[in-house]
């Protein structure tokens, strides 16, 4: 419960009326996931990307009754999502994209049943969150162009403890007048959202 997506995983769940299931079993195998989502009933599930590529890789049925599922941690490969939504209809997953300095996650992208492009889109803003692309200057990038991912909103940090230079370096007034944290990843904004590029 240390890791900063149980702030989203757990009080996501219980403040909405969910009920928390916690795996119980210490190893994360698709078998075993696959036993606590068929005993348990759930249907939503957050995940690391590197754990949704080993269940799909292994047994992607294991993920059979749910009706959600949002991944995140790095970027998300295209084949892996396209292998689950055809084996799984009905399964909806989100790519979710967020460092812990917004308070976990910041864009959110619902993959389309029929997506068919190279590289999964990070998405949009969710719930409060502010994200923008700036140059080097800290200047919008135009639709199309490479630039770093700003984010800020309620959920922004006030910085590190006892790091006062690296947070000055990070968290920084943006030309809005809005504080912003600074993230260093690289993105590139389509008409579907976001698009990561890397840092």
């Amino acid at each position: 419960v240390s890791f900063d997506a149980a702030t989203w995983e757990i009080w996501g769940t219980l403040l909405n009326g969910g009920r928390a299931v916690v795996l119980p079993e210490r190893s994360f195998t698709p078998d075993a996931i696959g036993r606590a989502i068929a005993g348990s009933g759930a249907t939503r599930a957050l995940m690391t990307t590197a754990l949704f590529n080993t269940v799909v890789d292994e047994d992607v049925t294991a993920f059979a009754g749910l009706r959600t599922l949002m991944v995140g941690g790095e970027a998300l490969s295209a084949a892996h999502v396209r292998r689950a939504l055809a084996a799984l209809p009905g399964l909806t997953v989100v790519n979710a994209y967020g460092p812990a300095e917004i308070t976990t996650i910041a864009t959110l992208y619902p993959v389309p049943a029929a997506f068919d492009a190279p590289s999964v889109p990070i998405g949009e803003a969710h719930n409060g969150t502010l994200v923008a692309v700036r140059d080097r200057d800290g200047r919008p990038v135009p639709l199309g162009a490479r630039g770093e991912i700003w984010l800020s909103g309620a959920g922004l940090a006030l910085g590190y403890v006892g790091r006062p230079a690296l947070t000055a370096a990070r968290f920084v007034p943006g030309p809005d007048g809005r504080r912003w944290y600074r993230t260093s990843d690289l993105a590139v904004r389509t008409p579907d959202g976001l698009v990561f590029r890397g840092r």
